[in-house]
């Protein structure tokens, strides 16, 4: 149920109803952005490929989001059990953007000119 309707959306717009990326991705990636979503908070099995690429390969994470959360910052990965019996959290993003709500777009297009 939770991701009913954001895979009808995904379904309508790009023609499939789940993610259109892999992991493999991620672990070839020097920054991913992550858009209107807490990836450690909303989505847990993303959470140890995060993690995994922000440790091994030292991957930038953006995170473009109006509110911050504190797992958008740095979180424990339930998977490690030597981290979570030590309360180690690794930094889950190089950066924060808070943008105002419906500003995304023109994140978007700066980074686009930019990059």
């Amino acid at each position: 149920m939770c991701h009913e309707a954001s895979g009808r959306a995904l379904k309508a717009s790009l023609g499939t109803g789940k993610g259109t990326t892999t992991l493999v991705d991620w672990q070839n990636s020097d920054a991913i952005f992550i858009m209107g979503v807490n990836a450690a908070t909303n989505t847990p099995r993303m959470l140890t490929a995060l993690v995994h690429g922000v440790r091994e390969h030292e991957m930038k994470v953006v995170h473009i989001n109006p509110l911050v959360e504190v797992a958008a910052t740095s979180a424990i990965t339930p998977h490690d059990i030597l981290d979570m019996l030590l309360f180690k959290a690794t930094p889950t993003s190089s950066l924060n953007m808070q943008v105002r709500i419906g500003g995304d777009l023109a994140v978007m297009r700066v980074s686009a000119n930019i990059f």
